[in-house]
């Protein structure tokens, strides 16, 4: 469980991290910086609160467990290049009324 007194999970926080599979954001971060949670290859879905904004480059990339995404939403929202790119098992995203930018190649890899 990430605290509530953060506001930013920055550059390659939990990168590499192959056996974490639960992550519970709470409300009051407003982004998931770059490659966050890069190659963290056993987590399963993730539920971001309404306080994030923007999910940075590369910041799921490799999570080839992720099956489940729900972006809160937001008066505007940012997925970032490459963002979930190498998601293999990716089968379901919610994507919020607000989305203003996809990255390049933010899905590229989501085979299912």
């Amino acid at each position: 469980m990430v605290p509530e007194s953060l506001t930013s999970i920055d550059w390659k926080a939990f990168n590499g991290c192959k056996s974490l599979a639960q992550v519970t954001v709470l409300n009051g971060v407003e982004t998931i910086g770059i490659q966050a949670f890069d190659g963290c290859e056993s987590l399963t879905n993730i539920r971001l609160p309404a306080s994030v904004t923007s999910v940075d480059d590369m910041a799921f990339n490799g999570c080839t467990a992720l099956s489940h995404v729900a972006l809160p939403e937001a008066e505007y929202y940012n997925i970032g290049n490459m963002a979930f790119a190498g998601c293999t098992n990716l089968t379901n995203i919610s994507v919020p009324q607000g989305l203003t930018t996809i990255g390049s190649g933010a899905f590229r890899g989501c085979k299912r």
